[in-house]
């Protein structure tokens, strides 16, 4: 087992995981030890062994990201020789719906069923909620929370496996043991309100699943709890998969929620070969149901053949970071370490770095900080690191934004990462809230942000009076929070009349200027609403909002523009709306949502712009490694944040800790007096404070070389002040140089340095929509004069001016001259085909990208790659009609004569290597992502595959050569052995790719282009 891990040669440790004997086992990896080389290894040493057969492998993790980059590994590790048989590498969901196709017509599951998105869930959601048979007597909610309580109870019954009746018999019992309590204070009185709240939850739970069975849909939560329900009833479907796979890899098994776990265990438990790889100390995603004591409690629920408990290996070299960084880990996360066995202190391994440095400043106000650390980032820079080598990591997006607006101020390339943070911006913001605005009729909020904002800005008065009338056109119903001061007195009904109040305004006494900004906004809502596709909607708002000034009135290069965020929540959406199945506006506002609620899920693929510090939350970063790593704003009440888990004594949307699968984990629920509801209080203000510390050590252990930790006295909006948390004060202890320490200040009480503002009336507007707005405003003031210059002119005069005119806006139609645009380091494959062969087009698109509606040659394009795609995965299953649920060409002639012809072609008798086969190249100092549409082996050679719907045409060899070049570099295979072709539907004409260029030709190409 003498092999190579990244220039390091195998551990002890590591070659003890590899070789463990066929059976249970729990590997608790630490951060940073090598755990995806380890099952890599492990699946090849146990196939060369001849203990099991390559197909025989099954692996299962939680991202397609990470299920490829797995079976990437896996393949790479295994070579030539079993490309023909690799192992099944899976998601944990994937896994769980494959079983429901399979076999889930046993139990009333159609093999074709829809899974819903999170925005068709919302929407049936609020159809129950609005159509509800039921009399909602203390569910005094918005509607809009309401859909989110729904959904949350619905995921919790499923992710504990419970039905809604098991809680109604213990909120039953609650109820009675609250009534009859001796105490009668405010909690007991508002427990028993929230368990009667809880019923009537219950009861719309009860409704929303029926409408999903009706629907024949299912979300990801049902496809587990179903699938659990398939293997309890159906024992033979276990023995069956047992059969067919002869060992299992679990991968990140702590992120497992109690259904996935139970599901593994129903399947693969009694002995069977199972593989879990985790680190509970690492276990940072409760909130999406995992649970720290997974881990903990594998070993005695996947036992050995003889009923022993399973083995638990520790890997404890740590091949990323410095030993002193590592000591700060360990130390911070030493209480919770003791609590699981197989956890290890972490050590160095890598002994080409050095120790590290752990640098910690606590300053005088958050402002203070945030210049301190751009300071520190502007030397790092200076003294040669690269921008990408470092990356900010944030517990919240304020602090993110924040620094990230003083990176840029000061000209340092950076850049936001995930949708949670950049639809924080102001940009983004104001472009969701007209989105929203226009498209979901209780969003008040967003439209009262609209009134308020600096381009609108209507005063209080009117604001008043536009609530009134909105009071007019509404019924009474109950309040909802965080309005604007003038509208702080509507009720969600009011609020959704905001918006009928806007196109009927009355005859209240409005200032004749709120008049006119009243119905230019109500005329750019209707604008909006003419459109559905998110796209679309996005590049309209920019339009609306003259966001889009700043794209062309900038003077810098296009390159540093599209670093910008606005440039960045586009291309967000682009990604989002290209892998959705659900691309409408309200599938964008359903994401966004949810993003902003769960900040690491759900994931969207966006290859990270190179050349920039990267900024994104610690959940994010999970699984993330960078040289230098900033840690901001570790302060009280904000790193631990000051929000403790919810409980189910004060909200009707969380569950009684003793009905959870995990109940062994969490502090124990109350008894109905006043001094358990207050030691429960405290345990779980401890609990929360054990997940802050999680993720506190998961953003320590991203670092390679050196860290700095800060925090701060004052905020800007608070009154009292903050200080070091105790995170921050544990990890000053071990801290290599500590940048500033200070004082205490004399008062604790009385903010100096207060920020007081109408939060609501506060936007940054950026230079170029001030100087438009300037000379707007001049031109209106001129307009008079102008317009009484051509009184005195004879005939022959305004002639000639009328020429002038002419000649004027045939100069203004004439293209701009043109303009240096530097190509971006980040390019699709087929944009990078257009950059070579039509560049002045990418430049065009690059200026101003430009919304188009997909062709119904486009759609039926995706439709049949989706049908091929199935095709290979479960050829049995694949039906003429059955089409994409999601398109307006459900019933296409054409895709069913194309999908006729590809089943009698000869592809349909081979066996991919791959299908959808997805790749970021480098090139040089670009980044190509892009993906093949299959993959197979012909002899010894590759041969990649690009289906063509239509009549043969026109085609580009230079895209196919980058997918050769891609093939090549993921899998050490020989240049001159992959072969490329198109191949059009319904003709099945092959037409092979003649001229494949090399690396150093496409590089030449570009560099021609960008002379």
């Amino acid at each position: 087992m003498k092999k190579l891990v990244e220039k390091r040669f195998l551990s002890a440790e590591q070659v003890t995981a590899i070789e463990h004997p066929l059976e249970p086992v729990a590997i608790i990896a630490g951060a940073g030890t090598g755990k995806t080389e380890v099952m890599s290894q492990r699946v090849k040493y146990l196939i060369e062994s001849n203990q099991v057969d390559a197909a025989s492998v099954l692996g299962l993790t939680f991202t397609n990201k990470a299920a490829g980059q797995l079976n990437e590994r896996i393949a790479r590790s295994l070579g030539e020789k079993y490309r023909e048989e690799l192992p099944t590498i899976s998601t944990y969901h994937s896994f769980a719906r494959q079983l429901l196709i399979d076999y889930g017509a046993a139990i009333a599951i159609e093999p074709d069923h829809k899974t819903l998105s999170e925005s068709a869930r919302a929407a049936l959601a609020f159809k129950v909620i609005s159509h509800t048979k039921h009399s909602l007597k203390t569910l005094d909610y918005s509607s809009a929370r309401l859909v989110e309580m729904v959904l949350a109870m619905d995921d919790l019954l499923a992710e504990h496996l419970l039905g809604p009746d098991v809680v109604k018999d213990f909120d039953h019992d609650w109820i009675l043991e609250l009534q009859n309590s001796i105490n009668n204070n405010e909690s007991i009185r508002r427990a028993i309100t929230v368990a009667t709240q809880r019923a009537e939850l219950l009861l719309l739970v009860d409704e929303f699943r029926d409408q999903k069975l009706k629907a024949g849909a299912l979300d990801f939560a049902d496809q587990m709890r179903w699938a659990h329900l398939l293997l309890q009833s159906i024992p033979d479907i276990a023995i069956t998969l047992k059969a067919k796979y002869q060992v299992v890899l679990l991968d990140e098994y702590q992120d497992t929620s109690v259904a996935q776990q139970e599901l593994l265990l129903t399947c693969f438990g009694q002995g069977h070969p199972v593989t879990a790889v985790g680190d509970p100390l690492q276990s940072i995603y409760s909130w999406r149901g995992a649970s720290a004591n997974t881990t903990r409690s594998f070993p005695n629920l996947f036992k050995k053949s003889d009923g022993s408990s399973a083995s638990t290996l520790t890997l404890r070299n740590n091949y990323r970071s410095g030993q002193l960084i590592l000591t700060a880990a360990n130390n911070l996360i030493q209480s919770i370490r003791n609590q699981h066995e197989g956890s290890a202190e972490l050590v160095q391994a890598n002994l080409d770095l050095d120790a590290g440095k752990v640098r910690v400043g606590l300053y005088e106000t958050e402002q203070e900080e945030i210049r301190q650390v751009t300071k520190e980032i502007s030397n790092l820079v200076e003294l040669g690191a690269k921008p990408e080598s470092i990356a900010v990591l944030g517990r919240t997006t304020s602090t993110l934004l924040a620094i990230h607006n003083s990176l840029v101020t000061l000209g340092i390339p950076a850049t936001l990462v995930g949708v949670e943070t950049i639809s924080r911006t102001p940009e983004a913001v104001e472009i969701l809230s007209l989105i929203e605005a226009a498209h979901d009729p209780l969003a008040g909020s967003a439209l009262a942000r609209l009134l308020i904002s600096p381009r609108v800005n209507i005063g209080d008065r009117d604001l008043n009076l536009l609530g009134e009338r909105a009071r007019e056109l509404a019924r009474g119903i109950q309040r909802i929070p965080e309005n604007p001061p003038a509208l702080s007195g509507l009720d969600e009904l009011v609020q959704a009349s905001l918006s009928d109040a806007l196109f009927d305004l009355g005859n209240l006494d409005y200032s004749s200027e709120a008049k006119k900004r009243f119905n230019k906004l109500a005329r750019e809502i209707q604008f909006m609403r003419t459109t559905s596709d998110a796209i679309d909607a996005v590049w309209r708002a920019v339009h609306v909002l003259g966001l889009d000034i700043e794209v062309y009135a900038n003077t810098q290069s296009i390159n540093a523009r599209r670093s910008g965020v606005l440039e960045a929540f586009i291309d967000l959406v682009q990604s989002w709306s290209d892998s959705a199945d659900d691309p409408t506006v309200a599938g964008l506002l359903s994401w966004i949502k949810m993003a902003r609620r769960f900040s690491s899920a759900p994931a969207i693929e966006v290859p990270i712009p190179p050349n920039a510090v990267q900024l994104l939350t610690i959940h994010r970063a999970k699984g993330l490694e960078w040289p230098h790593v900033f840690i901001p704003a570790m302060a009280k009440n904000v790193f631990p944040t000051s929000n403790s888990r919810p409980r189910f004594t004060s909200v009707c949307d969380s569950l009684p800790h003793a009905l959870r699968g995990d109940s062994d984990s969490l502090p124990q629920d109350p008894k109905a007096t006043n001094e358990s509801f207050a030691q429960f209080a405290i345990a779980n203000k401890e609990f929360s404070e054990s997940e802050e510390l999680r993720l506190a050590y998961v953003a320590l252990t991203r670092a390679e070389q050196t860290v700095m930790v800060s925090a701060h006295w004052w905020g800007s909006t608070q009154l009292k002040a903050r200080g070091p948390s105790d995170f921050y004060n544990e990890i000053a202890l071990t801290a290599t140089e500590i940048l500033q320490v200070a004082p205490v200040p004399e008062r604790l009480d009385a903010n100096p340095h207060l920020v007081t503002t109408d939060e609501y009336r506060t936007k940054n507007e950026t230079q170029y929509q001030k100087i438009v707005r300037e000379v707007a405003g001049a031109v209106q003031q001129a307009k008079p004069e102008i317009n009484q210059l051509g009184a005195g002119l004879s005939d022959q005069e305004k002639l000639l001016v009328e020429r002038w005119d002419q000649a004027i806006n045939w100069v203004l139609r004439e293209p701009i001259a043109s303009v240096p645009v530097s190509i971006p380091a980040m390019l699709t494959a087929s944009r990078l085909v257009t950059a070579i062969r039509s560049p002045e087009v990418l430049a065009q698109s690059l200026i101003r990208p430009m919304p188009s509606k997909p062709s119904r040659a486009a759609i039926r394009g995706t439709n049949l790659h989706a049908k091929i795609e199935r095709f290979y995965k479960d050829p049995a299953l694949i039906s003429l009609d059955e089409l994409n649920d999601n398109t307006e060409f459900q019933t296409d002639e054409v895709i069913a004569e194309s999908f006729i012809a590809f089943e009698k072609s000869r592809f349909a008798q081979l066996a991919p290597v791959a299908i959808e086969w997805g790749f970021q190249l480098p090139l040089d100092h670009f980044l190509i992502p892009g993906r093949v549409d299959a993959v197979f082996k012909e002899k010894d050679e590759i041969l990649l595959v690009d289906w063509k719907s239509g009549k043969p045409g026109a085609v580009d060899d230079l895209q196919l050569s980058l997918y050769r070049l891609a093939w090549s570099y993921a899998h050490s295979f020989p240049l001159e052995q992959i072969k490329a072709i198109f191949v059009f539907l319904p003709s099945l004409d092959e037409l092979p790719a003649e001229n494949l260029l090399t690396k150093s030709e496409i590089l030449e190409l570009l560099k021609q282009v960008t002379a």
